[in-house]
């Protein structure tokens, strides 16, 4: 049984019109936190323009997954997205997911 994961991906893209290069990087990890429950949690981060500034955007994402018996997953979990340029509110949006397998 694993017991906790953690994954990463970036990449770069290059524009040749208009010259500039798009970045960003996300990492997610997930760990157990007990016989029927795990803990999960993504954040991201995006530059769209390398040569613009106050354009990055930020994304995280967390939650618990409980499995109070076979087949059937709660899931509440939240996102929040955060700009860096001023003026620009942060995003949070909760949520719950069920997931029934029939």
């Amino acid at each position: 049984m694993t017991v906790f994961t953690v994954v990463s991906k970036g990449f770069v893209h290059l524009r040749k019109n208009p010259d500039h290069q798009l970045r960003g990087i996300s990492l997610f990890g997930a760990g157990r936190l007990g016989e029927r429950s795990v803990g999960f949690a993504r954040v991201d981060f995006f530059d769209p323009n390398d040569n613009t500034g106050n354009d990055r955007e930020y994304f995280f994402l967390g939650g618990l997954d409980f499995e109070p018996t076979k087949d059937i997953l709660i899931m509440p979990n939240v996102i929040a997205k955060a700009f860096q340029a001023s003026g620009v509110d942060t995003q949070v949006i909760p949520r719950m997911t069920v997931y029934v397998k029939f």
